[in-house]
């Protein structure tokens, strides 16, 4: 599993070298920002292409740190919740192992007659 992120991790930092390089003049270039929100109004006008797509890269990892991070404690308190249930029935079966076996006779096992 190391070796596979080795590699994609290898290759995702390829293209994005290739991607730079190539790119370069078009991500220097300035280019007009506007933002308005419903009670805000961020225009900091003219800014480099590489600022917008660095800060929007670093919102996209927070917000999938957020998303991973519900999904990471919904997923620890069911498990919680199932190694409660284990713990539970490992303690119901204890029990019944701890009962006396109580010998039947043969008469009474059979089913009474109609």
């Amino acid at each position: 599993m190391k070796i596979v992120r080795s590699v994609v991790g290898a290759v995702i930092a390829v293209v994005v070298i290739v991607f730079i390089l190539q790119n370069g003049q078009a991500l220097v270039e300035r280019v007009d920002f506007r933002l308005d929100l419903a009670l805000v109004d961020l225009s900091p006008g003219q800014v480099p292409l590489y600022s917008i797509l660095i800060t929007l890269f670093f919102a996209g990892v927070l917000i999938s740190a957020m998303v991973a991070w519900i999904h990471h404690f919904r997923l620890r308190r069911k498990f919680k919740k199932v190694i409660r249930e284990l713990e539970e029935k490992e303690r119901e079966l204890d029990s019944l192992r701890n009962l006396p076996v109580l010998e039947r006779s043969p008469q009474s096992e059979s089913p009474p007659s109609s």
